[in-house]
């Protein structure tokens, strides 16, 4: 995948500085050139960020009951009034509210107020344009108050009026058992590593996947470590994760739009419509062209 432009970058870096003003230590810098000066700026920034994370922790001024259990990916339908159609089975335990809840609440509820005018002006460009697509950084806010800051890409489904979030985060659980101290630096580091393996992943489906020793590269680690990092957390490989988000992504505009399946093939990563064909009989265990589909534009 091409990496970033110079301007690109270096705006990454004044939002990171701003970021850990504000208090945020969750934002990490995508390092797409480990070896020049700015890729050498984004890896100090990101170890110090990790090293002042866990002082934190350790010394109590961050919530001492919880600790890193586990990575999860979810996946939010919007209708047009931007209200919850239906979701995957990890968004309950994400933002710890009941299924029965979160069908036909308005997504804005799920975030925290500082999040609130962000969402209004994403709101409005997914109004005006159906090609705009963002990924940025969203609080959202549990039932009991727990902030929960989390990566979100955001766009509209194809000849539709229905919008998709994606988002993939470490998920949280209680532990006052647990002493603070016992976290030891490399669980954590390994448990923010395969967090950014997979955002990336996510917001790059439609391209072909990196090998393991250019993601490694791309990532300022090595390729062991990567691959057993990601596979702790996700308990799969990394191209397997890849694969899996792809299809599911596929069945999902399947289902929810009147695209032709061949375009979607391609939206998902997928340029040979034979191997998607074959990909998705091998998961689904039946054939994309089998699915009923909602072909209509629909305003619900």
């Amino acid at each position: 995948m091409e990496n970033q432009t110079t301007p690109q970058r270096i705006k990454a870096i004044y939002q990171m500085l701003f970021q850990m003003a504000s208090g945020n230590l969750a934002f990490r810098i995508l390092v797409t050139d480990p070896n020049d000066e700015l890729g050498k700026i984004s890896k100090m920034l990101n170890k110090f960020a990790d090293e002042l994370h866990l002082i934190q922790l350790n010394s109590g001024s961050e919530n001492p009951s919880y600790c890193y259990r586990n990575l999860v990916h979810i996946t939010l339908l919007l209708n047009n009034n931007f209200k919850i159609k239906t979701f995957t089975s990890d968004a309950p335990i994400f933002i710890k509210h009941a299924s029965e809840n979160l069908l036909g609440m308005d997504f804005k509820e799920m975030l925290s107020g500082q999040s609130h005018h962000q969402w209004d002006q994403i709101k409005n460009q997914l109004r005006k344009d159906g090609n705009f697509s963002t990924t940025q950084q969203l609080i959202f806010i549990s039932p009991d108050k727990q902030a929960i800051p989390s990566f979100c890409t955001i766009s509209r489904l194809v000849y539709t009026n229905k919008f998709i979030i994606n988002t993939s985060t470490i998920s949280l659980h209680n532990a006052k058992a647990n002493l603070i101290g016992n976290i030891d630096s490399p669980t954590e580091s390994a448990a923010i590593l395969a967090q950014r393996v997979s955002e990336y992943i996510l917001m790059n489906l439609e391209d072909p996947l990196p090998s393991v020793k250019e993601l490694s590269i791309m990532f300022g680690t090595n390729e062991f470590k990567i691959k057993k990092s990601f596979r702790h957390f996700y308990n799969t490989s990394i191209f397997q994760f890849y694969n899996e988000q792809r299809l599911k992504k596929a069945h999902l505009l399947i289902e929810q739009s009147s695209i032709p399946i061949n375009e979607i093939a391609i939206m998902s990563g997928f340029p040979n419509y034979v191997n998607f064909y074959k990909s998705f009989k091998k998961r689904f265990n039946y054939l994309p062209s089998t699915l009923q589909r909602d072909n209509r534009i629909t305003n619900e």
